[in-house]
């Protein structure tokens, strides 16, 4: 079955590099060091679940506790104190994502939840983005109490 990973920009460059696929597995994921106060990845179903040979190459049990799943628990097993996931493919409508994301960055909030329900509620507010398809597919996995970095 499909594994969850992260396609980056940094595959092999030339000659004297170290050959890389670009491709970030689950476990390679989980197997970096961290010290990250916030992840977010705002992308199709990041909290989606790892499959039960996922987590087994990444030599962790598998559990009953899907909040900590897919590209979220690899972030959090590497160190991440704060992981931002999305529960469905996000949309590009309106502009919707790029505002609930950048909201968490407001230099207002105390905390992330805090940054994110703001965000939200904004988008609630606005007659086109109003619809919970637009404003609920992220969810905080973590500390939604740490200060916005």
């Amino acid at each position: 079955g499909a594994q969850p990973a992260l396609l980056t920009s940094f595959g092999a460059q030339g000659p004297g590099t170290a050959i890389s696929d670009g491709l970030l597995t689950f476990r390679e994921i989980f197997d970096l060091r961290l010290d990250a106060e916030t992840v977010i990845l705002s992308a199709c179903d990041t909290a989606g679940m790892a499959t039960v040979s996922a987590t087994r190459e990444a030599g962790i049990a598998t559990g009953g506790n899907f909040a900590l799943d897919g590209l979220v628990r690899a972030f959090v097993g590497a160190g991440s104190r704060t992981v931002v996931a999305s529960h469905w493919p996000v949309p590009d409508d309106f502009g919707a994502t790029q505002r609930l994301i950048s909201g968490l960055f407001d230099p207002n909030a105390k905390a992330v939840g805090e940054a994110m329900q703001t965000a939200a509620a904004r988008l609630m507010d606005d007659a086109e983005t109003s619809h919970p398809y637009y404003w609920s597919a992220f969810a905080i996995v973590g500390d939604a109490a740490r200060p916005v970095q």
